[in-house]
């Protein structure tokens, strides 16, 4: 066994928006592979075209968010306290509410460009946070008035929805033959 090296966070939030690059090209395959966005997803109550619509409000707000503006082209930043009505509430309540809120934020034209808008909003988050320390705080409203959370925990976060919904995008859709 080898010995235990110390910790560097410069360098594990590198490896982690590498893991985000990655997750977040295959989550566009997979998303572009989809030949029914109104099949049901891994997520009982939201079809697959949700499940996207949801990621990419998720990298709008982490976007949005980011000191280095990681906001792709035409998007506008979220008002997240206004998107809540000023709502006071538990934590889980709070994230309950913000995730049904998620999926009625992409519509339209939009929700039909599913296979690309996380591609733009990925990439519109990784070049506002390549510059910024790990430790950096970034405003994390949707968890409550005031919060924040250090850019690596932010890119973690998005790693893990990207994972997470990627499979119940994956698990739910069928698949357009190759």
């Amino acid at each position: 066994m080898g010995a235990v090296t110390a910790f560097d966070p410069v360098a594990e939030h590198a490896r982690t928006r590498v893991a985000l690059e990655a997750a977040i090209g295959r989550l566009v395959e997979t998303v572009g592979a989809v030949g029914d966005l109104d099949a049901p997803s891994g997520v009982p109550v939201w079809s697959v075209g949700d499940v996207g619509a949801h990621l990419a409000a998720v990298y709008l707000a982490f976007g949005a968010a980011v000191p280095g503006g990681g906001v792709a082209a035409g998007d506008e930043p979220v008002d997240w306290d206004a998107v809540l009505d000023g709502r006071e509430a538990a934590f889980g309540e709070r994230i309950a509410a913000v995730n049904a809120l998620s999926v009625g934020l992409v519509a339209g034209a939009e929700r039909a460009r599913l296979g690309t808008v996380p591609a733009e909003r990925g990439a519109a988050f990784l070049r506002g946070s390549a510059g910024p320390a790990p430790a950096t705080p970034v405003p994390a409203p949707w968890y409550g008035p005031g919060r924040t959370v250090p850019l690596a925990a932010a890119t973690g976060l998005m790693l893990g929805e990207t994972l997470v919904h990627g499979l119940d995008i994956a698990r739910g859709a069928p698949v357009r033959p190759r």
